[in-house]
């Protein structure tokens, strides 16, 4: 798996995590591995812009700039440090690891509609 996937992963795996934490969703029994994954890289994570990335996350999971930079900050330590990139890999259940599936659709016509949801637990409203 290549360090983009991977960090689009990891915090795909993590939002729930930080949502709950900040009292923006009621979503009862999450997960220990998500707590770990962030006690983890709250650990890992030795600069300042590390830090504070992950701090700003914390207290801001639903805002996308902020989610960008903490993905920045893991997609920059994976590329210097393989080491962190296996750990990560570890720390995600394998079904939240996405895969490099590649697809081609050809649609033809009037009004077509596609979707394609990956994983499970998903909602797709139409």
């Amino acid at each position: 798996m290549d360090v983009v996937s991977l960090s689009q992963s990891a915090i795909a795996y993590l939002t729930p995590y930080l949502l709950h934490a900040t009292g923006k969703t009621v979503e009862e029994g999450l997960d220990i591995g998500r707590e770990k994954l962030f006690q983890w890289l709250q650990a890992k994570f030795l600069s300042i812009s590390q830090k504070d990335a992950l701090v700003r996350a914390q207290e801001l999971p639903e805002d996308e700039e902020i989610l960008d930079t903490l993905r920045y900050q893991l997609e920059r330590e994976m590329k210097e440090n393989p080491a962190f990139m296996e750990e990560i890999r570890d720390l995600l259940p394998k079904e939240k690891s996405m895969t490099n599936i590649k697809q081609t659709q050809i649609n033809t016509g009037n009004n077509i509609t596609s979707t394609q949801v990956i994983g499970y637990g998903n909602v797709v409203i139409k």
